[in-house]
């Protein structure tokens, strides 16, 4: 059974994305720069299968159900053309998807990843 709640973002908490890692994510929308004290945003959290995902935009929800909604992924490899891209020489930089944990990837455990981003994605839109 999956866990879904938010909470209102505490700067400098875990879950929160450092600055130089936030500079080197791929393809994975980013939250709004803003000080928290300018604008409370919320953070959603969803536990399943022993791991939680922490999202700060609806967009990166999105991003992540479209990951685990796909039964086969491309090489995690990142041509040599694109590294100039991504910042970095042969293997020095992580796109958001090699962070994840890859027990999360077998067949039963993407089931229930996948049913439970979606109800968190229903939450959320209401």
């Amino acid at each position: 059974m999956a866990q879904i709640w938010k909470e209102t973002l505490v700067p400098k908490r875990k879950g929160d994305l450092p600055p130089h890692v936030a500079d080197k994510m791929w393809a994975f929308p980013l939250p709004p720069t803003l000080p928290t004290t300018l604008l409370p945003r919320e953070v959603w959290y969803v536990r399943v299968c022993s791991f939680t995902f922490v999202f700060h935009t609806l967009e990166q929800l999105q991003a992540c159900l479209d990951y685990y909604g796909q039964k086969t992924h491309r090489s995690s490899r990142i041509p040599a053309a694109e590294l100039h891209n991504y910042g970095g020489d042969s293997g020095e930089c992580q796109r958001w998807f090699d962070r994840l944990p890859m027990y999360l990837l077998e067949e039963p455990k993407r089931r229930k990843v996948v049913a439970a981003l979606q109800a968190a994605l229903s939450q959320w839109s209401t």
